[in-house]
């Protein structure tokens, strides 16, 4: 696949953060690096409605828009999950000078390899979960161990990098959300 260069127009630069500097660092970054005036805007609050509206605005646009998303990097893996591969790269607040320079001269749009599918049980465990039920209710619903549905749900966890039941609920809404886009 071909780099796009900013100079193209079809190109896209979005950064959610809270932290104004970063904001004010990659936005005259962006335009040093420009040969033409890009689309750069800031999107101030990190929020999960923040995160939704501009999934919603690149699932909008054309597949042909390509885009630059700069993000905190505690960020990075939900919006991975919620954005597409092949017109979305993610950026995090953490690389260096060096490297946001390398990426805005030669920004790259390339399927980035996942992690890990989840399996169909996992994927139905996650489904439960996410309905409301219990562990020991969902070993009952599909007649299996109580151990085997905790199995499922420790891997779905790993697969998603979630240390806490919170992070992983939030995620599995990420993933329910992304779905409702595709």
């Amino acid at each position: 696949m071909n780099a796009l260069t900013l100079a193209e127009p079809r190109y896209q630069v979005r950064v959610l953060s809270n932290n104004y500097f970063f904001w004010l660092g990659v936005k005259n970054l962006v335009r040093q690096q420009a040969k033409s005036m890009v689309d750069v805007q800031w999107i101030k609050e990190n929020a999960d409605s923040q995160q939704s509206l501009l999934c919603q605005e690149i699932y909008a646009t054309p597949v042909a828009q390509k885009w630059l998303v700069f993000t905190e990097s505690e960020q990075v893996d939900t919006l991975s999950v919620m954005l597409p591969d092949d017109r979305v790269n993610i950026l995090s607040d953490r690389q260096k000078l060096g490297e946001l320079q390398e990426q805005l001269q030669n920004p790259t749009f390339s399927r980035r390899r996942r992690d890990k599918q989840l399996t169909r049980s996992e994927a139905r465990v996650c489904s439960l979960i996410r309905q409301g039920f219990t562990l020991v209710r969902i070993a009952q619903i599909l007649n299996k161990s109580p151990k085997t549905i905790y199995t499922h749900k420790r891997n779905a966890m790993d697969k998603f990098h979630c240390d806490t039941l919170v992070e992983f609920n939030r995620k599995m809404n990420l993933m329910e959300r992304q779905a409702l886009y595709s």
